[in-house]
């Protein structure tokens, strides 16, 4: 103890190091020539640095600190959790339930000298759905709050998880945020949710040590470094100690502040002393701006405008905010050593890229930059990125010794919003040929699938991010940090190129009549290269010939799915996959509805608010990703000043409005959607002066994949006082059948939701439109279960009625929700659009209720059987009563043990033939892998929506009488059954808890994991829905090829009990799962699925005797029962292979 206290007594603490690193590093670091007495030392201060940092930790005093609450995504669901923290075994805090839209709670947790954190989110009975539970800013301080360690860095121990948690994410990736701010580090759960951090100091402390050894290395390169330039008034601080003057030596883990002022709005690194200043070594000389920096800390306000938050302050980045502000490099030779890359001896290969910061309201505080390695070569970087500028990285030479890795990493601790482009090519050095990097094969590392989207034309948004580059055409957008992995690349090229070769004499062949000649070609490069459009244009093209409209719907499907396509045969596999269903029924439409007609060209504005028109939206070009429709009108003098109202029915998606008015020859934009981002069901509202005007409403392809032409409708008002705003009442009428009679009282313009399984529509005092929502192949749809009716109002309020058949409900048949059987349950429908107001909303029960067992939220008045309400108008009111007799109406299929139900209206009629023959393919191809295991007698539930479990798909209770309650709503209809990326997923993965009694008890974790994934991903394919192998080849597979790559030669944990296996990362489950499923799917693809069926059957039957055996034999004799099953041995060599001994 007195030892550690002398030592720190010997040195000044610098920003964000510790006192015993100070210690440990200082006669390490005294220049480049080593003496045999330092060499001898070394062992000695290694000894003592143990000691040091043992006694450090006992001494300090560290506190955890966070910001809790319930991520604002879920407001208007009825989300409640409960936040605890446990140190060591003692729970030392326990938060109130917490529910979207409460205050946050800061946390300043004392940790007692304990390295033993636990966290945990709890539900509080009243299931997971919205229990979005945030542990913003989370991080573990030293007293001086000086030392500062990321919960997110750290791995973690799961004690409990239902669904994975992120890391400086929400629970669904997207930025963390509570009462509308913004946290760009910490843990986004949902209840159910339990880590443990154990050893979180020594952890660090090996982090730290790396980071030694890395600078270590860096100075023996180097040799020396010399700070030298002009400051040009900002100042520069070493150590904490300020320079009166350049040039200083610096010695390994020095840390260098640079401190200034930003003045004039310009953004923190148009300062010149980032090029004023450099650092010079004996391998050369780096500017102060290729340095990247450990922490960005500005002297700004806590209120401080809309800013993010991190370490409790906000967070401005690079950007242009105001005050004094200091950035911190804690490793000068590592910084140095980063920046100075290596050419290979022997190109064989050039790489160009450019680079380009994503234009977003966060863009101007991105902290990012772009580097690429072959291997662990560094071969180029580029400096800090900013917006507006792009940055190139031209002619880099490369080798292909090692795979081609392009790196975004972050910088100065905030990550939010650093969403880069990054584009290019890479050519053989002979000039023999190139493709764009794009069409290359990658692995992604350090991020989700989510974080990365490649785009193979030029996007509206791309252009906007990249103004100084006109000739971008294909491009990554990816979140930092990120790393792009292309093995193999140089054989990659020579397969894509030779693809593209049969591809073009195929092309010929087929025009020449010789079909069958071109269809071998085609196979050849389909084996190639199976990202080539062109490959499926012409299978479609040649199916169209043999007229086999579903095998010419499959290839145009498979186009869409996995290829390269452009933006204009997108356009035409969509319009043709649309054609072909319309085929395939006959003609019969998806959606009966009438267009309302279309708007007078140049109309004066009287002629438009006679009633409601349509817009139509299309792109200006084959290539434009934006689809722009635009209506022309006059304002006469008469009506100067009137006021103009108006509502667009954006039909589920959102666009960006703006009304422009023509001045001087030009035209000026006098209104736009708030903030002009894009929104749904926008008010457009605007004092009109006399003149020519443009209302322009455009679309961004890119947001949901509707590509398309489409149609919206517009209601317009103009009068000469400014209007009230819309007002809308609500009154739901529950009826003993679970119906509802629905009456809504309006004024002004007004789009409501209207169920589909609604009937009997009557609308006073309006005239009105009633539209589906938008959707094509592969598009992401919102407004599932609703379609918009548009009100354009012809007296001071309008009233419309409709009975809602499906409205409430109980579960009569159930076995396992015995509480359902007499207690129904209703929830309001959500109005559209963005909250603007409050709405008046009256629940009247039905005749015979009891006892309510759940409302919410609070209703502010209530008498016998009516419930009074006022909520705003995008949130939702939950009843739950006892009623013994209601009776809801239920349709009933069956299908060998399965008995379906799901609710009887004319809409879910109509689909009931094809979502039974979905869950028909699902049920079959389940009960095949497991070896013919079916339930004794399985339900299968279609609910309105998830009773059990709010916000959630589905759950099942397994075993014999087996059964599934999922929401139907939403899930029974053309979108999810033809058009929705894997669409059947919810089903398939529902079911496999039906049959996975079947692979028997006892099995080793790996098989039994991976049995999971790999039944629940066979159903997904034979479903057959929309693009039914999404997970398989954007999760599994590359999650199998990653783990490969990571665990290449080391130990595997894949063959690890359950109990240590959950205890690894998140990141090391996830990949270590994926590999469970590969070794399955592997096997099932050589030797086919009976394999394992027949594996299931003999452990059921009990014929494997895995019973209280140890994990080691479990192997043994189920790699055993593969080689007996199949007959071949080179199993045993594919477990080797493996790790497994």
């Amino acid at each position: 103890m007195l030892l550690g206290a002398w030592l720190r007594s010997r040195s000044t603490k610098p920003e964000s190091m510790p006192a015993w690193k100070q210690l440990a590093r200082q006669d390490l670091a005294r220049g480049h020539n080593q003496s045999f007495w330092s060499n001898r030392m070394r062992t000695f201060v290694g000894l003592l640095l143990f000691f040091v940092t043992t006694t450090a930790f006992s001494q300090e005093i560290w506190h955890f600190r966070a910001t809790i609450g319930v991520d604002d995504a879920v407001l208007g669901r009825p989300g409640a959790a409960i936040f605890r923290v446990f140190v060591g075994e003692e729970k030392v805090y326990e938060s109130p339930v917490m529910k979207p839209g409460d205050n946050p709670i800061t946390l300043h947790v004392p940790l007692k000298r304990e390295d033993v954190l636990t966290l945990e989110v709890a539900d509080t009975g009243d299931g997971h759905g919205g229990d979005w539970g945030n542990w913003c800013d989370a991080r573990i301080q030293d007293d001086s709050g000086q030392t500062t360690i990321w919960l997110s860095d750290l791995k973690e121990q799961v004690l409990q998880e239902w669904i994975t948690t992120r890391k400086d994410r929400n629970i669904v990736g997207q930025p963390m945020k509570l009462r509308g701010r913004v946290y760009l580090r910490g843990l986004g759960t949902i209840s159910g949710s339990k880590m443990r951090y154990v050893d979180w100091y020594e952890q660090w402390q090996q982090r730290e040590t790396e980071l030694d050894a890395e600078e270590r290395a860096a100075q023996q390169r180097l040799q020396w470094l010399r700070i030298e330039g002009n400051l040009h008034g900002a100042q520069l601080l070493r150590n904490g100690k300020m320079v009166e003057r350049l040039p200083i030596t610096v010695s390994p883990n020095d840390s260098i502040q640079i401190r200034l002022t930003s003045v004039n709005d310009k953004p923190l690194f148009s300062h010149p002393v980032w090029r004023g200043v450099r650092a010079h070594t004996a391998r050369g000389t780096v500017l102060l701006s290729q340095w990247i920096p450990d922490r960005i800390r500005w002297n700004l306000s806590a209120d401080a405008g809309d800013l993010p938050v991190l370490d409790g302050m906000p967070y401005a980045g690079i950007s242009s905010a105001q005050g004094e502000v200091q950035v911190t490099y804690r490793h000068p030779f590592s910084n140095t050593a980063r920046s100075l890359p290596a050419p290979p001896p022997a190109a064989r290969y050039t790489l160009s890229l450019w680079c380009a910061v994503r234009q977003s309201p966060s863009a101007a505080r991105a902290t990012s930059y772009v580097a690429v390695y072959e291997g662990e070569h560094l071969r180029a970087r580029t400096p800090l990125l900013t917006a507006s500028r792009v940055v190139q990285l031209s002619a880099v030479a490369l080798d292909s010794s090692a795979p081609l890795r392009v790196v975004i990493e972050v910088a100065g601790d905030g990550n939010l919003g650093d969403e880069v482009y990054v584009g290019g090519t890479v050519a053989e050095r002979k000039g023999s040929y190139a493709l764009r990097v794009t069409n290359l094969p990658y692995l992604l590392d350090r991020a989700g699938h989510d974080a990365v989207q490649v785009y193979h034309f030029p996007t509206s948004d791309m252009r906007t991010s990249t103004k100084e580059l006109p000739s971008a055409r294909a491009a990554f957008r990816m979140q930092a940090p990120a790393e792009l992995i292309f093995d193999s690349y140089g054989s990659a090229l020579t397969s894509i190129a030779r693809a593209e070769r049969l591809v073009r004499e195929a092309e010929t062949l087929l025009k020449a009549g010789k079909t069958a000649e071109a269809a071998e070609r085609l196979a050849i490069a389909w084996r190639l290269d199976d990202e080539n459009p062109h490959i499926y244009r012409l299978r479609a093209q040649m199916a169209k010939i043999a007229g086999r409209a579903d095998i010419e719907l499959k290839a145009w499907k498979r186009l869409v799915e996995i290829s390269r396509a452009d933006l204009p045969l997108r356009r035409q596999a969509k319009q043709r996959i649309a054609e072909l269903y319309r085929q395939l029924d006959d003609n019969r439409p998806e959606f009966e509805f009438r267009l309302p007609p279309p708007a007078p060209p140049n109309a004066d504005i009287a002629s438009l608010t006679q009633g409601i028109v349509r817009l139509h939206l299309k792109p200006s070009a084959p290539e434009d990703d934006v689809q722009t429709g635009e209506l022309h009108f006059t304002v006469p003098r008469e009506r100067d000043a009137w006021w103009l109202q108006g509502r667009v029915d954006t039909r589920g998606l959102a666009v960006s409005v703006q009304l422009q008015q023509h001045v001087r020859g030009e035209w000026q934009t006098v209104w736009c959607t708030p903030d002009g981002e894009p929104q749904g069901f926008p008010l457009v509202e605007y004092q009109t002066a006399a003149g020519r005007y443009r209302l322009l409403v455009q679309h961004d392809s890119t947001r949901d994949g509707v590509e398309g032409a489409f149609h919206l409708a517009l209601s317009l008002r103009h009068l000469p006082q400014k209007p009230d705003a819309p007002s809308q009442k609500w009154t739901y009428r529950l009826r003993t059948d679970g119906s509802a009679e629905v009456e809504v009282v309006a004024s002004g313009a007004v789009a409501l939701p209207v169920p589909l399984t609604a009937d009997e529509l009557v609308v006073e005092g309006a005239k009105y439109s009633l539209l589906p929502p938008v959707y094509e192949y592969l598009s992401r749809l919102e407004l599932r279960h609703a379609q918009v009716l548009l009100l354009h109002p012809t007296a001071d309020q309008a009233t419309v009625r409709f009975r809602w058949l499906d409205a409430a409900y109980n579960v009569p048949m159930t076995r396992y929700g015995g509480e359902r059987k007499d207690h129904f349950y209703f929830r309001s429908l959500a109005g559209l659009g963005k909250a603007t107001g409050e709405i008046d909303l009256a629940v009247q029960l039905p005749q015979g209720t009891a006892d309510l067992q759940q409302v919410m939220p609070e209703p502010q008045s209530r008498d016998v059987s009516t419930l009074n309400f006022r909520v705003p108008s995008d949130r939702v009111v939950i009843v739950t009563a006892k009623h013994p007799q209601l009776d809801t109406r239920w349709l009933t299929a069956s299908y060998r043990r399965m008995t379906v139900h799901i609710p009887d209206t004319p809409f879910y009629r109509r689909w009931l033939p094809e979502y039974l023959a979905l869950l028909m393919r699902i049920y079959d191809r389940e009960r095949q892998v497991v070896g013919g295991y079916e339930p004794e007698d399985a339900l299968f539930v279609s609910l309105t929506a998830p009773a059990q479990l709010s916000g959630y798909g589905g759950a099942t209770w397994g075993g014999p009488q087996s059964e599934t309650w999922i929401a139907c709503t939403g899930r029974v209809g053309p979108y999810n059954l033809r058009y929705e990326a894997g669409g059947d997923g919810v089903e398939a993965h529902e079911l496999k808890w039906v049959f996975l009694s079947g692979v028997g008890e006892n099995l080793p974790y790996w098989l039994l994991m991976g049995a999971i994934i790999w039944i629940e991903e066979q159903g997904k394919v034979a479903g057959d829905t929309a693009y039914p192998d999404i997970w398989y080849r954007r999760s599994l597979r590359p999650g199998a090829q990653q783990f490969r790559k990571r665990y290449s030669g080391q130990t595997n944990p894949i063959w690890l009990p359950e109990k240590e296996f959950r205890e690894r990362s998140a990141e090391e489950r996830m990949l270590g799962e994926a590999m469970m499923h590969n070794v399955l799917h592997t096997i099932a693809q050589r030797y086919g699925v009976g394999v394992w069926a027949e594996l299931f059957r003999q452990n059921r039957a009990g014929k494997l005797n895995l019973k209280d055996l140890p994990e080691n034999e479990k192997h043994r004799r189920v790699v055993d029962a593969l080689v007996q099953i199949t007959g071949d041995q080179q199993i045993r060599e594919m477990f080797r292979s493996l790790g497994l001994k």
